[in-house]
């Protein structure tokens, strides 16, 4: 989830599958797939994003706050399928 911010260059939002495809269209052979930030941690982030709206520059102690609390509950709850991002790592074979 992510709000609507339209930007000329920000065309694409990839799943697992997307990305595993554009690396063997490419010719390249994925190795791994990495979620990155998970479901709690994507939660506190939505949560700081609303805070900002309201808050400015003058919530950041408390965006930092969310953003501990967040990574801290990603360790207790731990779910790679709803995140932030994913990373690939691929090589050419």
């Amino acid at each position: 989830m992510w709000f609507y911010h339209p930007h000329p260059t920000d065309n694409w939002r990839f799943t697992q599958e997307g990305l595993t495809r554009l690396v063997a269209t490419a010719g390249l052979e994925a190795r791994s797939l990495l979620s990155q930030g998970g479901s709690v941690m994507a939660l506190f982030q939505i949560v700081n994003f609303l805070l900002f709206g309201v808050l400015g520059k003058l919530g950041s102690v408390l965006y930092l706050i969310n953003n501990v609390v967040g990574k801290l509950g990603d360790r207790l709850f731990a779910n790679p399928l709803f995140c932030l991002n994913f990373a690939i790592l691929a090589r050419k074979p």
